[in-house]
């Protein structure tokens, strides 16, 4: 028998606000437009000519990439029945009316919210970093929760989804509020 030990591993607390900043970032991240391949994907990319296998609902598909930039999309040739969206995902990628980088209207970034109510809605966009875009998403839900009650944040995301649990937007998106103290959300 072995003297070794095991050390019991210190559970750090975060606060709400902690968890939340975190939790935007990783949602930013995830929208951030990263290259769509690393370095390995890439080399094999070159090596095959095929492209890079991967897979989404849409199929299974071959990732035709130059420069670090998807170009094309290609069905695996063992999948029985290729989407016929699948050559539409191009257009998503790179499409113009695509959102790249966090915006906020000005006047509401200057004079904070309800400082306006006449302008709502009104006035030009200005960039801000992943950074800021996360701090004020952050500072407002935690701003509105304690103004108005746990139940003044609508956890109703409606939208598009992948298939499955995991990626699941309404179910991470309740998650996520239960865990901040928004509560009751199912």
């Amino acid at each position: 028998m072995s003297n070794m030990r095991i050390k019991p591993t210190v559970v750090q607390s975060y606060s709400k606000r902690h968890f939340l900043k975190t939790s935007a970032a990783a949602m930013a991240l995830g929208m951030s437009g990263m290259p769509l391949l690393g370095q390995g994907a890439r080399a094999q990319a070159a090596t095959t000519g095929k492209g890079v296998l991967s897979g989404c609902h849409w199929g299974v598909f071959y990732g035709m990439v130059e420069d670090g930039r998807a170009v094309d999309f290609k069905p695996w040739e063992g999948d029985p029945a290729p989407s016929p969206q699948l050559p539409g995902v191009m257009d998503s990628l790179y499409s113009e009316s695509r959102i790249r980088y966090p915006m906020v209207r000005r006047a509401w970034l200057e004079k904070g919210p309800g400082a306006d109510p006449a302008g709502r809605g009104t006035g030009d966009f200005v960039r801000v970093s992943w950074e800021k875009a996360i701090e004020l998403v952050a500072g407002e839900l935690v701003r509105v929760r304690e103004k108005y009650g746990q139940d003044a944040v609508f956890a109703g995301s409606y939208g598009w989804k992948s298939p499955g649990r995991l990626h699941n937007c309404q179910t991470l998106l309740r998650r996520m509020l239960n865990v901040i103290g928004s509560g009751g959300y199912t």
